[in-house]
C-alpha cells in the first residue's frame, strides 16, 4: 500500500475476523504485506480486508490473494 501518511497501522483480517498480520509504516508511505501471517506462514487464496489507520482517518480495502 503506497503514498500513506506517517505512522500509519495496517490490519490484515479474514472475511470471518481473525487478524492475520500487522504493520505500521514509516516516514516513506509504503506499508508492504507479503502475503504471510503474523507467524511468517503464507496465507491460503482469497479475499482479506485490509484496515488502515492513520491521521487521515480509517480506510477498509478488499484484497485478493492468489496461489
Amino acid at each position: 500500500i503506497r503514498n500513506l501518511p506517517s505512522n500509519t497501522n495496517v490490519r490484515i483480517y479474514t472475511l470471518s475476523g481473525a487478524k492475520v498480520w500487522e504493520g505500521s509504516g514509516g516516514t516513506n508511505g509504503v506499508i508492504i504485506w507479503k502475503g504471510n501471517n503474523s507467524a511468517g506462514y503464507r496465507v491460503a487464496s482469497g479475499v482479506y480486508l485490509a484496515v488502515v489507520d492513520s491521521s487521515a482517518g480509517k480506510k477498509i480495502l478488499k484484497i485478493a490473494v492468489e496461489r
